[in-house]
């Protein structure tokens, strides 16, 4: 059994804590600033975790930030791949408890975070490896691209690339190695 995500029951607003048993984050369909298009969607905690998301293998859910464009980028490389991402713009205060529920450790992460078939995807993993962890169901939370390596995707910069991995975090917490590019 994967872990199950619990929402925080106090959400940051402009620094300060509001209560939220339950936040729902919503956006409507259309385009940002980063040029990506979204559904309409609303989240809540029980998304994470439900049957019928389970079942909708190509079905994605990320949150990322507002402003960031390598996020929007990578979304696109989903839609190229296959992939159905539902967008969730999402406060800074607000992505970082979400990382934090996840089980996302602070060595780990990256600028977003998405959910899929109930494993955690975080930072910039390329669509094949992301269809290849749903495709096995290894045991493990998910997997991470830390940090912001160039070439990766959404974080093109021309043909200037470095080697990265991405790893497969175990419930313990533990990575190993899932995929070198």
């Amino acid at each position: 059994m994967r872990p199950v995500l619990q929402w925080p029951t106090t959400i940051a607003i402009w620094g300060r804590k509001s209560a939220a048993v339950k936040p729902i984050i919503a956006c409507n369909r259309g385009e940002y600033a980063d040029g990506h298009a979204t559904r309409l969607s609303s989240v809540s905690r029980d998304a994470w975790t439900s049957p019928a998301f389970a079942a909708m293998d190509s079905s994605i859910e990320v949150w990322k930030s507002v402003i960031c464009t390598c996020c929007g980028n990578w979304v696109k490389h989903l839609e190229a791949n296959g992939l159905l991402p539902t967008v969730h713009p999402t406060e800074p205060g607000m992505l970082a408890e979400i990382k934090q529920q996840a089980g996302i450790s602070s060595k780990l992460t990256s600028c977003h975070t998405a959910k899929i078939d109930g494993y955690v995807i975080e930072g910039h993993v390329p669509a094949p490896d992301i269809k290849r962890l749903v495709a096995e169901h290894p045991d493990g939370v998910g997997l991470t691209v830390p940090g912001m390596p160039v070439g990766a995707p959404g974080m093109e910069q021309g043909a200037e690339s470095e080697p990265y991995g991405v790893l497969l975090i175990a419930k313990d917490g533990t990575t190993e190695v899932f995929a070198h590019h």
